[in-house]
């Protein structure tokens, strides 16, 4: 598994890609769907809610989850979300507080 950082014209980055199977072409677009498990998915695989979830809660930041267009072998998803903190959106100290 590879993880990539960037940052550029105000917008931060990660894309993490593995060395599995990929995405079958006919599942491109479904990946993204609540409860969309792929063919290949084994019983331990879970209810097909996460990437769902994922690209909502980056949509709803102002960013966005895409699989990355790439050769198989192997899956990328890129992460983009804004540098800056939305107009009105509450910032929070990272910082642990002293208990």
């Amino acid at each position: 598994m590879t993880l990539n950082t960037n940052a550029e014209d105000g917008h931060v980055g990660i894309t993490v890609a593995d060395g599995g199977p990929g995405i079958p072409a006919e599942e491109r677009e479904h990946i993204f769907e609540r409860f969309h498990r792929g063919r290949a998915a084994g019983p331990e695989s879970g209810f097909g809610l996460g990437l769902a979830i994922g690209r909502e809660l980056a949509e709803r930041m102002g960013g966005s989850l895409a699989l990355a267009d790439g050769d198989p072998p192997g899956a990328r998803f890129a992460l983009t979300l804004a540098a800056a903190a939305p107009e009105g959106a509450e910032r929070r100290d990272p910082s642990p507080s002293a208990a």
